[in-house]
């Protein structure tokens, strides 16, 4: 009967040391970790496994004992200049590989319709041949409920380096309606339009060449607008730079001086900025034909909006003349005279001579009578005063005649 108590004693004493092993172990091990029967694992505190840890959330650090994520890796390492890969998808086969061959990851994304794969990145080996094998790098998502399809591949095929929706760009990609890329003309341009006239190589809105110059253009017959705030202020044609009604070229820091059309008139306007005045360091021609006798009047330059004032090349007497005019209401119509040098006063005005609008010209006289040529002093030769000539002519029998003229008076008739 001893001999049972004993070893009833041993089992007890056995039994207290695992209990403390066990305690000792467990105060050693927190968290407690549990395994359910479906496979299931809970841990009710964090397990520190050095350099792999999972804390009671359910966020698993590789390299990081406080991951914040469900999935966090870290990698310290002394590199400075270069990248670090800390995480690989492989991807084996029992077979022998083909093309075709890869690996991916999905995203899936829980919907009203349940769990969804709405996108995925796939590496597809193009050429597994040894020493000349290519990859593709596959970017799909879902559309419109469909299964992910490509929308965008980098490709290792030279001739189509990018494909978009499934169809190789070449030269550029569409971005919505646009397309950016190579110009179909030459190598040398990047190229930004419509993707509706890609095609055509006349057809692109800007071009930047290699050497820096940029170019605009616009397809046949079309238009280069230029707005603000979404309105046209000047469009280019393919023959003219056109400008609304008061819009136009403005020049100087300031704004000091506008060419503009008025909506009757074109306005050449200095705003009496500096000197104030227009200067035509070359010449100034207004030329279109002449208007024959008849006709309408004949492009001229007028200094007044009643064209009273000015001057025109016409046609009176069927050949070209110029006219030079004033306006006949005025007594005085035309005046010749002379300014001081540099004078901006009227004031300062000589006048030399005059034609009057009933058709008197006065040299010296201010009021000329109708229809004459009146001198004050008289008529000069040569500097002299006076004139003291004689002229001779033949009438229609061949007969020479003489006048002799002293001091501007006709003295004596020689008929012969």
């Amino acid at each position: 009967m001893s001999n049972v108590h004993d070893q009833l004693r041993t089992i007890e004493a056995t039994a207290r040391t695992l209990d403390a092993t066990v305690a000792a172990h467990e105060a050693a091990f927190d968290p407690t970790v549990y395994m359910h029967a479906d496979g299931s694992v809970v841990a009710t505190g964090d397990m520190d496994l050095g350099g792999f840890d999972i804390d009671n959330v359910g966020d698993l650090g590789v390299g990081t004992v406080t991951p914040d994520r469900s999935l966090h890796v870290e990698e310290d390492s002394a590199a400075t200049d270069t990248v670090t890969q800390v995480f690989r998808l492989t991807s084996t086969s029992s077979g022998t590989p083909a093309n075709g061959i890869g690996v991916g990851m999905e995203f899936e994304v829980e919907t009203t319709a349940g769990n969804e794969v709405g996108a995925t990145i796939e590496c597809v080996a193009t050429d597994v041949s040894s020493g000349s094998e290519d990859f593709d790098l596959v970017f799909k998502t879902m559309v419109a409920g469909v299964s992910a399809d490509p929308r965008l591949t980098l490709s290792a095929t030279t001739s189509a380096l990018m494909t978009h929706h499934g169809t190789a760009v070449g030269n550029g990609f569409d971005c919505n309606d646009a397309h950016i890329g190579t110009w179909i003309g030459s190598v040398n341009f990047a190229y930004f339009g419509h993707k509706a006239v890609k095609a055509t190589a006349g057809s692109y809105s800007m071009l930047a060449q290699n050497d820096g110059a940029t170019y605009l253009n616009a397809a046949s017959t079309k238009l280069i607008d230029f707005r603000i705030n979404n309105v046209t202020t000047m469009h280019m044609g393919a023959n003219a730079l056109h400008f609304p009604d008061l819009k136009g070229i403005y020049l100087g820091t300031g704004d000091d001086a506008a060419i503009y059309y008025s909506g009757t008139d074109l306005v050449v306007d200095p705003k009496v900025v500096g000197s104030g005045r227009v200067a035509i360091p070359g010449s100034l021609e207004v030329a279109d034909g002449f208007a024959t006798a008849g006709s309408s009047r004949n492009a001229n330059m007028t200094v007044w909006s009643d064209n009273a004032f000015g001057m025109e090349l016409s046609g009176i007497g069927g050949a070209p003349c110029l006219l030079l005019y004033g306006r006949a209401t005025d007594t005085d119509a035309i005046k010749f005279g002379t300014y001081t040098a540099n004078s901006t006063a009227q004031s300062n005005f000589t006048q030399r001579a005059v034609l009057t609008s009933a058709g008197g010209f006065g040299v010296g006289v201010s009021a000329p009578a109708a229809g004459k040529v009146d001198a004050l002093g008289g008529f000069a030769d040569n500097g002299t005063a006076g004139i003291d000539k004689t002229f001779s002519f033949s009438d229609g029998a061949f007969q020479t005649h003489s006048v002799i003229i002293s001091g501007g008076i006709i003295t004596q008739w020689n008929i012969a």
